[in-house]
């Protein structure tokens, strides 16, 4: 698991979020580091929230290098696809 660092910038991106203030976490490391474990702690978090926040969660695949922003449009897309019409 994460952790008291990565918990505490998680915890402090959340109350930013809550009252209001954008804000952006980049989670990166190689597998088996436990960035999917701090952002499934992240997802729980903001499932317990009283508001809604939209969470776009992206993964680099290696052969794609010859499209670096393939992750971020692959998140926004599935995000984008949730909203109503």
């Amino acid at each position: 698991m994460a952790d008291a660092y990565e918990l505490a910038r998680l915890a402090d991106s959340l109350e930013a979020a809550v009252a209001g203030r954008s804000s952006t976490l980049l989670v990166a490391g190689s597998g088996g580091l436990g960035a999917s474990r701090l952002l499934d702690e992240a997802e729980r978090r903001i499932a317990a929230l009283p508001e809604p926040i939209a969470v776009v969660r992206c993964r680099a695949l290696p052969g794609r290098a010859w499209a670096p922003y393939a992750p971020i449009a692959d998140g926004l897309g599935r995000l984008v696809g949730r909203l109503p019409d």
